[in-house]
């Protein structure tokens, strides 16, 4: 018996990105604007940048153009708070991951930002609006 694959819905293929080298950038945004950010590196012998995964975090500043497609793509997506992850490559940042309940792991501690609080103000004002 072969196992049954799971229905195409089921799946996210992504064409991998040599330039990236193991490395993305995190955005860190809100309704506001720009929250944080930071550079992930994977680890030896891997080409995901995870943290929770062994990849490591680093102060990074981002760019203009990557925190206007982040808040592009919060919105696009009509997400309170988000996390968008991009690749360098040649052609420029790529998009990799619009994650609208990201971790703190990593990003508070690099980019010295209170990303917590940005949390907080985040619900406070969801929930002001009723």
């Amino acid at each position: 018996d072969r196992m049954a694959l799971p229905a195409l819905s089921e799946w996210v293929v992504q064409e991998f990105v040599a330039d990236a080298n193991g490395e993305d950038n995190r955005v860190l945004v809100n309704k506001k604007g720009f929250i944080a950010s930071m550079k992930r590196k994977a680890p030896e012998g891997d080409f995901r940048s995870n943290i929770a995964i062994g990849g490591k975090a680093e102060i990074y500043d981002a760019t203009k153009m990557e925190i206007d497609l982040a808040m592009r793509a919060l919105h696009a997506l009509n997400l309170e708070i988000a996390a968008v992850d991009f690749l360098p490559s040649k052609h420029g940042p790529l998009i990799c991951e619009v994650n609208g309940c990201p971790g703190l792991e990593g990003i508070e501690k690099v980019s010295g930002a209170n990303v917590a609080a940005a949390y907080v103000q985040t619900a406070e004002a969801i929930l002001a609006r009723g």
